[in-house]
């Protein structure tokens, strides 16, 4: 692990020369696969199996995931306060920094608010490099987040509140992270990643299937690569032998 402050700013210099980085992506199906039950507590495991988690995480940038709180903001009905959500997140990523982390990572996010929130808490009380990814749907109308929130909106205002990263994760396959990249780089040129499940999960024989294979995860992620997006990984479904075609396909 890199240890040193001023070793840290490297993730985003790398970034800038035209590097692109793999992620492993997927702590949570991998996590599962070594025990954790479905719907289990991850912040109970990580304690409870600190050995295997450490494990899983030798050798590499660790970017710290802040995913939703689940909580709703004002004006919303039952929403928490702006200052509630600052508070919760800012206690979140706080320990996550001193726990040694590389970067923040906010992902996962479907409200906007929240992912704005995140990133301020992240940049008043760290100097670590913040990434921020959204989910996205695809509907009739295009690509929306659960909140209604457009691709371009989501990168811009992102962007303004002092993401050095932005993207998406989750929600889609390989295809439509494509057509999702496209968007975004049509009105935002700065660093961007994009972490794509493989493939929408279908429920077969009580198991969890998705339908993309390594073969075609990576190969389509050279798309990605061209697309000129600087940080590609995996996100649910996806295992070392996705990630391993991904590099082979990319560098």
């Amino acid at each position: 692990m890199n240890t040193d402050p001023h070793e840290k700013q490297g993730i985003l210099e790398r970034l800038a020369s035209g590097e692109v980085l793999i992620s492993d992506g997927a702590t949570g199906t991998y996590l599962q696969q070594r025990g954790l039950e479905a719907g289990g507590c991850p912040e109970e495991f990580n304690a409870s199996h600190a050995d295997v988690v450490r494990g899983m995480a030798r050798d590499y940038f660790e970017a710290a995931s802040v995913g939703p709180t689940g909580e709703m903001m004002e004006p919303l009905p039952d929403g928490v306060s702006a200052s509630e959500m600052y508070d919760a997140l800012a206690e979140q990523i706080t320990a996550l920094a001193g726990g040694g982390a590389d970067a923040i990572l906010i992902e996962t996010q479907m409200a906007l608010e929240e992912a704005i929130t995140g990133i301020r808490a992240a940049r008043e009380n760290t100097d670590l490099p913040v990434f921020a990814t959204m989910v996205f749907d695809l509907g009739p109308r295009g690509f929306f987040t659960m909140m209604g929130v457009t691709p371009e909106k989501a990168v811009h205002d992102l962007r303004e509140a002092g993401a050095d990263v932005v993207g998406a994760n989750c929600g889609n396959g390989i295809d439509r992270m494509v057509d999702l990249a496209e968007q975004m780089r049509a009105v935002d040129d700065g660093l961007m990643l994009i972490h794509s499940n493989a493939g929408i999960p279908d429920m077969k024989g009580g198991q969890i299937i998705y339908n993309e294979g390594p073969e075609y995860y990576g190969r389509e992620f050279k798309r990605l690569a061209d697309l000129g997006v600087n940080v590609l990984g995996g996100c649910c479904g996806t295992g070392p032998d996705h990630i391993r075609a991904l590099k082979a396909s990319v560098k």
